[in-house]
């Protein structure tokens, strides 16, 4: 209520004051309905998209800050499962990426199972 009369003298402020200027060929009641309907229309839209956007970021805020309980456990247990998959393909990347010179030093050094069983260039069964 206090909101809407403070509202109301905002608007109006500039009649109150005096300087509004009216056109001398209309009456002051047309003057003051023109003034009035050129104000609300300015202050709709300038302060819609505003309050849109306020009510929007404040909801996206307020549901990322404020979760409930069960929704925060449940974002745990996602982000948990989640660091198990990527430590699961960072394993198997590794077991899959090219060996290094060191490393195929110490393959060398251990005969590895070959698919077919003989030759050099042949790849090798994994572990």
């Amino acid at each position: 209520m206090f909101a809407s009369i403070l509202i109301a003298v905002f608007i109006y402020s500039p009649i109150l004051a005096g300087v509004a200027q009216a056109t001398p060929a209309s009456d002051p009641s047309t003057v003051l309905e023109v003034y009035v309907a050129q104000r609300v229309m300015l202050f709709a839209v300038l302060a819609f998209p505003i309050l849109l956007l306020g009510a929007i970021l404040g909801s996206a805020i307020a549901g990322r800050i404020l979760l409930s309980d069960e929704l925060r456990k449940e974002l745990e247990r996602l982000r948990a499962e989640t660091r198990e998959w990527h430590e699961l393909l960072e394993r198997t990347a590794k077991a899959q990426l090219p060996k290094t010179g060191e490393d195929r030093k110490e393959e060398e050094k251990k005969p590895g199972e070959t698919i077919s069983g003989g030759g050099k260039d042949e790849p090798k069964i994994p572990p």
